[in-house]
């Protein structure tokens, strides 16, 4: 790893994916079949941290993986607007819309993360 690089976390089971399956399971920012989200705020690319998020939730099974996910989230957002943002300006803008996209999915992401984990004789039509 060099000095100048950006640096994300990424679980082990997201760098082994192979593209086909990463292009089946990751959508970028927002959910798959909800409101359309930006990959980019302010010229940005925050695309591969919306990457992750995705293959996390993917994954996960309980409310403690939700829960690290939106971590990761959070910080993998952090990195690439403190590795990518030249001028202090442009850095505080861009972290306040990172905070937003972070509170968006802790308090909003349920849904999303739950979707297909229930088994079909494991729900009750009401």
């Amino acid at each position: 790893m060099k000095k100048n690089e950006l640096v994300l976390f990424a679980p082990d089971g997201f760098r082994k994916l192979s593209e086909v399956d990463k292009k089946k399971i990751c959508n970028g920012c927002g959910a798959k079949n909800g409101f359309p989200v930006p990959d980019t705020f302010y010229l940005l690319d925050v695309s591969m941290a919306c990457h992750i998020h995705d293959y996390m939730y993917h994954v996960g099974l309980n409310l403690k993986d939700k829960k690290e996910a939106d971590r990761v989230f959070k910080n993998n957002l952090f990195r690439i607007v403190e590795f990518e943002s030249c001028c202090w300006l442009l850095k505080k803008i861009r972290l306040q819309r990172a905070k937003s996209y972070y509170y968006f999915v802790k308090e909003w992401g349920a849904s999303a993360f739950w979707e297909n984990k229930n088994k079909k004789n494991e729900k009750v039509v009401v």
